[in-house]
């Protein structure tokens, strides 16, 4: 028969910092990869085009001091509503719009097809 001991649970890093046995460099570095404070992350609900816009201007907004932690929600709407600008924008281009006329008949324009 084999002799096997228990093991003691090892405690996570909040045991480690407690016990001061905690050694940074000696962590996995694909568990604690630190969020750059400075940049806010994109949050879900940005897809598509907008995603795009969000990652290409993101930092240069921060660094000019025009997106920050106060108004970082104005920026994800305005992100949303890229998306929602291109979403129409690539229909039009597709089936053109309509417009009512002043006595209530719709005329569908096609003009912006290419």
């Amino acid at each position: 028969m084999l002799n096997m001991a228990k093991r003691a649970k090892r405690g996570g890093i909040g045991a480690k910092i407690l016990s001061g046995t905690f050694r940074p460099d000696r962590e996995n570095p694909e568990l604690d990869i630190p969020d750059d404070p400075a940049y806010p992350r994109k949050p879900q609900e940005i897809q598509g085009k907008g995603r795009i816009y969000w990652h290409r201007h993101i930092k240069d907004m921060v660094d000019s001091g025009k997106v920050h932690k106060g108004n970082v929600e104005t920026f994800t709407r305005f992100c949303m509503l890229q998306t929602q600008f291109y979403k129409l924008y690539e229909d039009v281009q597709e089936n053109g719009w309509s417009e009512r006329q002043p006595n209530g008949a719709r005329k569908i324009r096609t003009e912006a097809k290419a």
